[in-house]
């Protein structure tokens, strides 16, 4: 007998149904005979936990406890457990299928992914056919919907691929896993026979699927069958249906749920953010727990549009509220860090310890035996370092630091530079086989260094398998891909196998409390309370992966899911779990990052609201909310003592500059001498390349400016001599070089524009001091000046754009060093003539007063800057003794680039 109840979306838990449905005549505690049959793992779980319920409560009432479980699996379960008793090859595991493919065809793993899911759809809709005649029918498919010969060419090379990778399992006595399902209906006959078959959740089913369900149906006495029916979606489950009806003689009955077949009215919530949207499900949630509305936490189901997305941030939300969870995210071992950190350790071999990667190894703390001094210091050398890779370039700044890193002052120096050496000759016999060895050498070889480093896992980071049992399975599928793989390969080639082996392996983590899954996991399901998060219409529907083997068109012909039924199933899942859930809560985020959403297609039917929930439910709200003020309350302005600047102590003209540039950032940074720590890129810094350059030109303009040749030769030496004891990477030195003399044609142009018919001589770093204004002493060091008839000219080099502006000084709004350097020198009887900025950039130079006649009726002279700058000098310096330190920019787009910003009050307030 075959009896189908048809349910409505919103009938609920049709499992439960069918357990009290097929216990009927069962009046015993031993339920063994019965075979449940569910499409997906998730349901399968869900449904041994229905009937335990279910059971339970019957024989309580008996004064008995204990009972003979039915089998409840999934038709992949079955199928390699019949094949485990009536099979006589090894099963290739799914995830090593890419791995065999690409030896075979010599396509790259990415590729060989793509076919991997072309022969598992082949296998699935045309299991009895073969390999020869799908061959004919896809090429009759092919002409029938003029497909372009290059896209037929793909398609019959990856038949081709298919054709050898059936030909390799025969001959090395292997299966795949769709084969144990092919196989199954010839094992079925052979099991018990189940006194009651219960099918429950299918609706599109391949044809693999129904000639096993056949099979059962017909060994089975009794069979009752729950399909999830709307006629919206009558396209999804016709086919199934017309199987039943066309196989057997069947009984049908269509049930509702207590709110009928109608569509209901659900509430959908707007959050500002993904963290606020899981910060109200975990309120809501906590809120269902506190009230003792909810007592058993799996009985909340939390899904959402993409949990990769979402999966880290609930936990974090989760465990900060203190709820209980079970994610299922079958998260791979390459994904997790532990195993990153190993992958790190080939990664940085084979590219020859790139400075992240490299890092990343030596400060792990997976590695155990990794000394400690490394552990310690090679986060800071990461930063600070601007290494590239190297293994000579990390040696040399162990050993010899850099131009902004003295490590010489590190008292551990000599034990950092022996434990780097110790790691070094550790991976020195991977290092010397790289670029080409067996498998074998390469599999040895990383067994024997993670040995020597002490890789080791906690168990709490992976799943319920020991850290033990990942490495050994992990070494036992290298065992079988070193079979394949008998000639020499590079390390990144090694590396790329052993990557996607750690990144298909997946381990399902088990736990307790409210159960977090993905959304096509939830097919079937009727929780008691739903929160759905992320229903953006970017997220639902989500978009079918692309095919690069087969269009659509030819999809949908083979019967091969294609992207209108992948949209359509979307729905199905989404309409039949909604109206299933006694309490749906939906929700998405308006914005994530820069990017604004509106609400998903699916949501047409909802209503909009918002959902506040009141209460402290986490110790951080406490904290919060206990102290709860402005933040901009906490930040308060600097006021010193004024006795930290003694009147008689000199100050460096380039302090003058900073504190009025930014009182508060001038304390911070030449005061209390803070300063963010920047991740050094690969580049010379700016102070340093400033040295150079100053002390090339020092040298340079003392030469004689006639032959051009000559002054090339001449700036070769003085570079080189200049360079020789700097700690710059070779590459650099040779830039510099080169740069230098590529630009000294027009230096030279520009200098002997400059100096004119009257120049006498020119003095280069010649440090300066005075008093311009009484109680004021000033020290600095100029640049350059140079003796033109009478007068001087002073000069400051710039590496960069020569920024100034002759019309601000007067207003305050430019920098004051050229014009106090002026100001001294004039009080040493210097007659200046006029002040500027060498720009090494432009190479040309920025004149204050300017050549250019003013435009004004009075032009300003040099001595109205000096007079300018001697009162702004004065306000400063007086500012500086009452020890004001207040936040008061020269210029407010500066403010934007400080790292104070966030905690300075002139922002904030």
């Amino acid at each position: 007998m075959v009896k189908i109840f048809y349910t409505s979306f919103g009938f609920g838990d049709t499992a439960g149904f069918l357990f009290q449905k097929s216990l009927e005549n069962i009046r015993y505690p031993d339920y063994s005979k019965i075979l449940y049959l569910a499409p997906a793992s998730k349901k399968v779980k869900e449904s041994q936990k229905i009937f335990h319920k279910t059971v339970t409560a019957q024989l309580s009432e008996a004064g008995n406890s204990c009972y003979i479980p039915p089998e409840i699996v999934s038709i992949s379960q079955l199928s390699k457990k019949l094949y485990s008793i009536h099979g006589e090859k090894r099963i290739l595991s799914r995830h090593l299928i890419p791995v065999v493919i690409s030896k075979l065809s010599g396509k790259g793993l990415g590729f060989s992914s793509l076919i991997t899911d072309f022969i598992h759809d082949i296998k699935s809709h045309y299991p009895d056919i073969a390999i020869d005649a799908i061959k004919h029918s896809f090429i009759e498919i092919l002409k029938e919907l003029n497909i372009p010969e290059s896209i037929e060419k793909v398609i019959t090379a990856c038949l081709d691929e298919f054709e050898k990778y059936q030909s390799f399992l025969a001959e090395n006595g292997l299966v795949d896993e769709d084969d144990v399902i092919n196989f199954s209906p010839a094992y079925i006959p052979f099991m018990p026979s189940p006194s009651v078959l219960i099918l429950d959740g299918f609706y599109d089913i391949t044809l693999s699927e129904m000639n096993v369900l056949k099979a059962l149906i017909q060994t089975s006495k009794k069979t009752v069958i729950a399909i999830s029916y709307d006629a919206a979606f009558k396209d999804l489950s016709e086919r199934y249906i017309t199987f039943l009806k066309d196989s057997f003689n069947v009984e049908e009955q269509y049930l509702t749920g207590s709110g009928g077949s109608r569509l209901p009215i659900f509430n959908y919530n707007p959050y500002p953010d993904m963290e606020e949207e899981v910060e109200g499900i975990a309120r809501n949630i906590k809120s269902l727990y506190v009230s003792g509305k909810v007592r058993e936490l799996e009985q909340v189901i939390v899904t959402c549009s993409d949990l990769n997305k979402y999966s880290a941030l609930i936990e974090r939300v989760f465990k900060r509220y203190g709820i209980p969870y079970d994610i299922s995210r079958k998260k791979p071992p390459g994904k997790t860090r532990p195993f990153l950190d190993l992958l790190s350790l080939l990664y940085s071999v084979a590219e020859d310890y790139p400075r992240l990667k490299f890092s990343q190894l030596l400060s792990s703390g997976y590695f155990t035996k990794m000394p400690e001094s490394l552990k310690k210091w090679i986060p800071l050398f990461s930063i600070q370092s601007g290494i590239i890779s190297g293994k000579t370039a990390w040696l040399n700044f162990i050993s010899e630091g850099s131009e902004v890193l003295d490590i010489t002052a590190i008292e551990e120096r000599e034990e950092i530079e022996k434990d780097l050496k110790r790691v070094f000759k550790k991976l020195k016999p991977l290092d010397d086989i790289k670029n080409g060895s067996t498998f074998d050498a390469y599999t040895d070889l990383l067994q024997k260094i993670i040995e020597d480093f002490g890789f080791k896992v906690s168990l709490d980071e992976l799943s319920e398998k020991t850290p033990q049992e990942i490495v050994r399975d992990l070494f036992e599928q290298l065992s079988f891909i070193r079979s394949l793989y008998t000639d020499r390969i590079t390390l990144l080639e090694f590396m790329e196998l052993f990557s996607h082996i750690l990144n298909s392996t997946y381990t399902d983590t088990e736990g307790a409390g409210v159960k977090v899954m993905d959304f096509f996991e939830t097919a079937g399901l009727a929780p008691e309370y739903l929160f759905f998060g992320g229903v953006t219409d970017r997220d639902m529907p989500k978009k079918q992966d692309m095919d690069y083997i087969l269009p659509d068109n030819v999809r949908r012909r083979l019967g091969f899911l294609y992207l209108d039924k992948y949209t359509d199933i979307q729905k199905f899942i989404f309409s039949n779990l909604v109206r299933s859930s006694k309490n749906p809560q939906l929700s998405y985020p308006v914005m994530d990052g820069d990017d604004m959403f509106l609400p998903s297609s699916f949501l047409y039917s909802g209503e909009e609201g918002k959902v506040r929930i009141p209460g402290i439910f986490c110790n951080e709200e406490y904290l919060i909310r206990s102290g709860r003020m402005p933040f901009s309350n906490l930040i308060g302005e600097m006021q010193i003592s004024p006795s930290i600047l003694k009147p008689r102590s000199y100050l460096r003209v380039t302090d003058i500059d900073a504190y009025r540039a930014c009182p508060r950032k001038f304390f911070i940074e030449r005061i209390l001498g803070l300063k963010p720590l920047d991740l050094k890129e690969y580049e010379v810094e700016a102070v340093t390349i400033g040295i150079i350059i100053h002390r090339i030109m020092e040298q340079m303009i003392k030469e004689p400016l006639e032959d051009i040749n000559y002054l090339k030769n001449r700036a070769v030496e003085i570079i080189e001599k200049i360079l020789k004891d700097k700690k710059i990477d070779p590459y650099w030195k040779r830039f510099i070089k080169d740069t230098f003399i590529e630009i000294l044609p027009d230096i030279r142009e520009n200098e002997l524009e400059m100096r004119g018919e009257d120049y006498i001589s020119t003095d280069a770093e010649k440090t300066i001091t005075g008093e311009p204004i009484k109680g004021i002493k000033l020290k600095g060091k100029i640049d350059r000046f140079d003796r033109i008839g009478d007068y001087v000219q002073i000069i400051d080099y710039k590496t960069g754009t020569a920024g100034l502006t002759c019309s601000q000084v007067t207003k305050g709004n430019e920098d004051l060093q050229l014009f106090l350097y002026a100001a001294v020198m004039k009080s040493h009887g210097y007659k200046v003539g006029r002040v500027g900025i060498y720009s090494l950039k432009d190479i040309k130079i920025k004149w204050c007063p300017p050549k250019r006649k003013s435009r004004t009726k009075d032009k300003e002279t040099i001595d109205d800057y000096i007079t300018a700058s001697l009162k702004f000098l004065e306000f400063a310096v007086n500012s500086m003794r009452k020890g004001d330190f207040k936040a008061k920019p020269l210029k407010e787009q500066n403010c934007m680039n400080c790292h104070e910003n966030s905690f300075c009050p002139y922002i904030q307030q």
